[in-house]
Parts: C-alpha cells; structure tokens; sequence
C-alpha cells in the first residue's frame, strides 16, 4: 500500500513538473495536446525505471539522476553543435539545429522529470 501512495505522489509530482513546462514552452512552439502524450509517455517510462530491479534504493541517487541527464543533454548539444561548425561551417543548417536540440530536450526533462519525481516517491519510501 505504502508503494501505491508513493506511485501515485510521484506521478502528482511528474504531472506537476509537465505542467509547469508546458505553462513555460510557448504554444506556438509545441501544441499544447502534446503535453498530454509526453506525460503518458513518460508516466509508463517512470513506472517502469520506479519498479526495475537496479533502481536506485536512496533517494540521494535520483537527485544524481536528475543532475546527470541536465548535464548529458548539454554535453550532447555542445558535442552535436561542434561536430555541425565543424562540417558546415559558420552557416549551420537549420534541420542540424533543430535535431540537436531536439534531442537534447528529449533527454534532459524526460530523464529529469522521471528522477525528480523518484526522489521524492523514494522520500515516502523511506518514512
């Protein structure tokens, strides 16, 4: 019982952090149905990284989680964006732009998302 009540406060919490997002990216940018998809995707990938045998136990390693995809989606961004100058130079193509980028939000709020959400379920956990 105590598992379901801190499932159902971390997914509170991982709605919480969408919604903030999506009040923050503007609509014209993402449409505003997409946030909906985004959230059922990433409450499925939560449950699953929440219930995997070699998830983290404390709740200080999900804040290192959280740490580590910011920092992994920069590094991508940055290594992506110099690879791009690199081959093309100065005027780098917009396509190559929004693919790096992309990818980079795709890594850093899922991943932080997930994590900040399982620090504060492994919080309940440990009360």
């Amino acid at each position: 019982m105590q598992k379901l009540r801190a499932d159902l406060v971390g997914l509170g919490v991982l709605a919480g952090l969408v919604t903030l997002a999506s009040l923050l990216v503007p609509g014209a940018e993402v449409a505003k149905p997409f946030w909906v998809f985004a959230y059922g995707v990433w409450v499925v990938s939560a449950l699953f990284v929440w219930h995997h045998e070699l998830a983290p136990a404390r709740a200080v390693r999900w804040l290192f989680l959280t740490a580590a995809s910011v920092i992994c989606a920069g590094l991508w961004l940055g290594f992506a964006s110099l690879v791009s100058r690199l081959m093309f130079g100065t005027n780098e193509p917009e396509l190559s732009t929004v693919f790096d980028s992309g990818v980079a939000l795709m890594i850093a709020p899922g991943l932080a998302f997930i994590a900040l959400a399982g620090w504060v379920r492994a919080l309940l956990l440990t009360q």
